[in-house]
């Protein structure tokens, strides 16, 4: 009796084994897949963090600490993180060394939380090739999408990581990169499989590719999105606003970020325009709550008791001297010519006056001379 018991154990062990290796390597593997995955439609729920960047110093992120305890209280079952979790280093200089420790000391306070975290790439996370592939060596590369209890979660890239670092330049360009064909192949893939899922929710750093009234996304990528499970498309990375809201066929456009503030001696250096009002604005992260076919997103204020630039005061302190004509000019220049190619055809458009009247009065002076000589 006890043989035929044993011979039947190993049995069920021998059947049983590779199933759960095939569960494991799946459970591995889905973060890189675009396939859907069939769950249960309980309910849970999620955070943004937009921007969580701190300063140079190497410091932990803004408001760090007190947005960890915010997640656990919300009892959150994940976080996604839009970009630009480090400040990273600028330049031909930047020290592997110092990344390292900055994703070091970032990771270790998300590790507190002990639920899944997926994050994407922004332009200061990866801005060259050493930072991308520092990257590259502990994260997915983006785009990838991933599913949890029956919604799609699509985390794409605009800091062009597939596009650029082809030379070993010392740093790309910040702006925003084009969606390219293989991306926008990827966008269409997802979105053909939405019957799949209750929801679909897109990620992404850079909210240029939806900002601008007229974009490829408006004309290519949202008709795709509309009137389909798509809910919301969250982007982290400060446009004019801290939070901005826009809603279009029932899709919800959010920008939601946090960003340290310059210091007040910074600030006092340079003159101060409109567009600094940023600063004034609330930090931010997303609650997003799904109960089945329902969702619901929540907007929650962070750094209301520390943050020294939400005082009147700390600004009446920068703007307490009176304008004089210099800072006023400067204020209008700033304005009026802030992008570098404006400021260098301003100074094409003065070097060829200059070169020109030079050449006007040369001609003028050998022609005495000539005349003189007669």
């Amino acid at each position: 009796m006890g043989y035929k018991v044993m011979l039947l154990i190993l049995l069920c062990f021998i059947l049983v084994t590779p199933s759960l290796s095939q569960a494991a390597a799946s459970k591995i593997t889905e973060i890189e897949s675009s396939a859907p995955t069939r769950g249960n439609d309980k309910s849970f729920s999620f955070v943004v963090w937009g921007h969580p960047r701190g300063r140079t110093t190497g410091d932990p992120p803004l408001h760090f600490e007190e947005i960890l305890r915010q997640i656990a209280e919300l009892k959150a079952d994940l976080v996604v993180i839009t970009g630009d979790a480090i400040h990273g280093m600028w330049g031909k200089d930047t020290d592997p060394v110092i990344i390292r420790k900055d994703w070091d000391t970032f990771d270790a306070g998300l590790s507190k939380l002990k639920i899944p975290v997926y994050r994407l790439p922004g332009n200061h996370d990866v801005h060259n090739n050493i930072t991308r592939d520092i990257y590259l060596e502990r994260y997915p590369r983006v785009p990838f999408a991933f599913t949890f209890k029956r919604s799609r979660f699509i985390l794409l890239d605009t800091a062009g990581i597939n596009q650029q670092g082809k030379n070993d330049q010392a740093t790309w360009e910040g702006l925003s990169q084009p969606f390219d064909e293989k991306q926008f192949t990827f966008i269409k893939g997802e979105i053909s499989q939405q019957e799949n899922y209750n929801h679909i929710f897109i990620f992404m750093h850079n909210p240029q590719p939806w900002s601008e009234p007229s974009t490829f996304w408006w004309e290519n990528i949202h008709p795709l999105l509309k009137g389909g499970k798509t809910r919301a498309v969250f982007a982290g990375s400060p446009w004019v606003f801290k939070y901005a809201h826009l809603e279009k066929d029932s899709i919800h456009y959010i920008l939601s970020s946090c960003l340290s503030v310059p210091t007040k001696e910074f600030l006092r250096r340079i003159p101060i325009p409109e567009e600094w009002s940023i600063h004034k604005q609330l930090d931010n992260i997303q609650y997003v709550r799904v109960e089945g076919n329902q969702y619901k997103t929540q907007t929650i204020a962070v750094g209301t008791l520390s943050s020294e630039s939400l005082n009147w005061r700390f600004w009446d302190e920068i703007q307490k001297r009176p304008p004089q004509w210099t800072q006023k000019v400067m204020i209008y220049f700033y304005k009026k010519f802030y992008r570098l190619w404006d400021i260098a055809l301003i100074a094409s458009i003065f070097g060829g006056i200059c070169f020109f009247t030079g050449m006007l009065f040369s001609a003028i002076w050998i022609r005495k001379r000539y005349k003189k000589m007669k």
